[in-house]
């Protein structure tokens, strides 16, 4: 059924379904016979719920484009006030990325080659038309647009990610601190686009280095966000209090926004350490992250300390910093779980034993080298899969 249109006596109703659901094309043309013809063809190869406006002159299409989106142009390039490309160019100018197919009563050839390279989704001519071939082109033409406009926002976020990439890369440290008698080392690897593991060095005054490792439960974008709300309340408490319990405490305020939890289920394990050079001592407050201990005589010790992880409990415990003893040759590793819980073959984990082998066996190189030796160790435990989770550690050797 075709119904007249109230308002415009050149406007063609098709098939009128859900209002919601129905296409809106732009018919451009001034010949009513033409037009008459193009609309019984979309009517008759087209089973979709579909709104024509016709208009006559480019004025009046500039004027409709400006008023509204339409799924589609057809637009015929000889008009009483514009003719040849420049018709086209001028519709192009007006649409809001509205995919346009050209109709055309000339035959085809460097107009229609340059039309399409310059944006035209197809340059047809009208006396090649039936409405099968018109039903085809205009599908064609609505699938092509969307895939246009959905690489458009792919690429346009691809963009977007890079640049959060970059910034958040700027956060961490450009380099780890330098103390006598300490080689000290920290990375970090994003198992996606952004990482929502984190390590960190604070000054802490005197001869004091804070030591920093969280990991936001989960891996993308999301997590990363909340990684850097994180770090930026650190930075922000720790230039008025060193003690660390309470700096969990308010790290925690901010992570959960003023709620008793964090919303969307994220969490955050959250190692924090003030290293006191001169006297060899490491205090340490952890919120359900740990820490490993490997002394000199090659024995592995777990600092056993740890209170809830940041965002699951309705408040943290501002507890007392808990001590690790330090003394030549050992080594202090503070790792996120993507090192030790990476999967092998038979689901099986690499463990935390399988990673302080790999320390033990790379003792003797730096603090820097000792990361990287335990990042290659992980990922070749699982050759045949991709880095699945974010990785962080600090590591810290006294000399």
């Amino acid at each position: 059924m075709v119904e007249m249109s109230s308002d415009q006596d050149s406007d063609f109703l098709i098939n009128m379904g859900n209002p919601d659901s129905t296409l809106r094309f732009l018919l451009v043309e001034d010949c009513a016979t033409d037009a008459y013809l193009i609309q019984t063809h979309l009517k008759n190869g087209l089973d979709l719920p579909l709104f024509v406006e016709r208009v006559e002159t480019l004025a009046a299409a500039i004027e409709s484009l400006a008023g509204r989106r339409f799924d589609l142009v057809l637009l015929d390039l000889t008009l009483p006030d514009s003719s040849g490309i420049g018709t086209f160019y001028s519709v192009l100018k007006h649409t809001r990325n509205d995919p346009v197919l050209i109709l055309s009563s000339d035959e085809a050839g460097e107009t229609a080659v340059k039309a399409v390279g310059d944006g035209a989704q197809d340059y047809i001519l009208k006396h090649e038309l039936s409405a099968h071939t018109l039903a085809l082109e205009v599908r064609f033409a609505i699938e092509r647009s969307k895939r246009i406009g959905a690489e458009q926002q792919l690429e346009v976020a691809h963009e977007q990610i890079r640049i959060a990439r970059k910034l958040q890369k700027g956060l961490y440290p450009l380099s780890a601190p330098t103390c006598d008698g300490f080689d000290i080392a920290g990375a970090a690897w994003a198992a996606e686009h952004a990482c929502g593991d984190y390590y960190d060095f604070l000054p802490m005054g005197g001869e004091n280095v804070g030591v920093v490792v969280g990991d936001v439960s989960g891996h993308g974008l999301g997590p990363a966000l909340k990684m850097v709300e994180a770090r930026a309340a650190l930075h922000a408490f720790s230039e008025y209090e060193n003690n660390l319990g309470k700096l969990i405490a308010g790290v925690h305020r901010v992570f959960c926004g003023g709620q008793h939890f964090a919303e969307g289920g994220l969490f955050l394990t959250l190692f924090l350490g003030r290293l006191d050079t001169a006297k060899r001592v490491l205090h340490y407050s952890s919120a359900g992250h740990p820490a490993f201990h490997l002394t000199a005589d090659g024995n592995v010790h777990t600092s056993v300390r740890m209170d809830y992880p940041v965002g699951i409990v309705d408040a943290m415990s501002e507890q007392d910093d808990e001590k690790i003893l330090l003394n030549s040759g050992d080594i202090v590793v503070i790792p996120t779980d993507g090192f030790y819980e990476a999967v092998g073959k038979g689901e099986s984990l690499f463990g935390v034993d399988r990673m302080m082998d790999v320390v033990r066996n790379n003792r003797d190189q730096t603090a820097n080298g000792i990361v990287r030796a335990m990042y290659t160790a992980s990922c070749s435990y699982t050759p045949e899969t991709p880095q699945k989770d974010d990785m962080a550690a600090i590591v810290i050797k006294v000399l």
